[in-house]
């Protein structure tokens, strides 16, 4: 059996992928036997081996490829020459995902649309569309939220879900919206990007941040978190962080993680750690700390 889920909007698309996931968990009652691949990194005759492999444990096998609209002709056709057997066996349930638009996943769709027992596509929505699924939402979280928040939400964020939930949630337990000027957080974006890549950048990035009184542990927090990122990718654990990071965040991290050498990503990681060992027995301070990480 194969499903399709594809469009710009992986909040809901992966809800869905989570929401079958759960289907088959349950009607196995156990441990579902799940595999996951990335069709931009990995060949397809690894994900078609497993497919056909048989497990004498589980009944139900899911199979999940990410990203298909990355992979090349060789890998379409190799999928396209399985797709008949996938879509006759009721056991192995094989999952097409990927956060590309309808221009870049076309191709891909069109040719294993007929094999398929669901093709959805999760495009950016109308703020109508945002309306209607932000107030289902909200009741699933068990959020209650004046009208004129969640009017404002939709409006200003209906084509990103992934921020409508993140806002939804911060006010929910009694923050503030980030529905005006540009927060502290835009600030600690320019800054992540540079930081290993362009050391003059990365500096006024920083200092920009301090004249703007951003606490400095929160912008050093930042720095540790975003170059984690970095380790877990280069070290090619990047599936288990998908679902709670931003697509555009790990976009953004995945490329930047290619164009660097591991050992200057985790070299950057253990001097981290020991910059934060400094600051807290009182050697050294957040900014002075990254000003030194910075120049090395």
């Amino acid at each position: 059996m194969i499903y399709i889920l594809y469009g710009e909007d992986s909040y809901r698309s992966r809800a869905k992928l989570r929401e079958i996931a759960a289907e088959y968990r349950k009607k196995i009652k156990g441990v579902l036997d799940l595999h996951r691949f990335d069709a931009e990194t990995d060949d397809a005759a690894s994900f078609i081996k497993e497919t056909k492999s048989i497990s004498l444990f589980q009944q139900k096998k899911l199979v999940i490829v990410e990203r298909f609209s990355r992979a090349g002709e060789k890998f379409l056709k190799q999928m396209k020459a399985n797709a008949e057997e996938w879509q006759a066996d009721s056991n192995t349930i094989v999952v097409l995902w990927d956060d590309a638009g309808e221009s870049a996943a076309q191709k891909f769709v069109k040719a294993l649309e007929p094999f398929a027992a669901k093709v959805q596509h999760f495009g950016p929505m109308s703020i109508a569309e945002a309306k209607k699924w932000f107030d289902t939402w909200l009741k699933a979280q068990g959020l209650a939220l004046a009208p004129s928040v969640t009017a404002e939400l939709t409006d200003k964020f209906h084509a990103d879900t992934w921020q409508l939930t993140n806002e939804a949630g911060k006010i929910g337990l009694g923050g503030e919206p980030a529905l005006t000027k540009e927060s502290a957080e835009r600030k600690i974006f320019s800054l992540t990007d540079y930081f290993l890549v362009n050391s003059i950048q990365a500096l006024r990035a920083l200092l920009a941040l301090r004249q703007a009184s951003t606490n400095e542990q929160y912008i050093f927090s930042a720095i540790v978190n975003h170059v984690r990122l970095l380790l877990l990718m280069s070290d090619g654990k990047e599936a288990r962080l998908e679902e709670n990071i931003h697509p555009f965040v790990l976009q953004k991290a995945r490329a930047k993680a290619r164009g660097l050498e591991p050992s200057r990503i985790r070299g950057a990681y253990e001097r981290l750690f020991d910059e934060d060992a400094k600051i807290k027995i009182g050697l050294s301070d957040p900014y002075s700390s990254l000003v030194n990480l910075i120049l090395l």
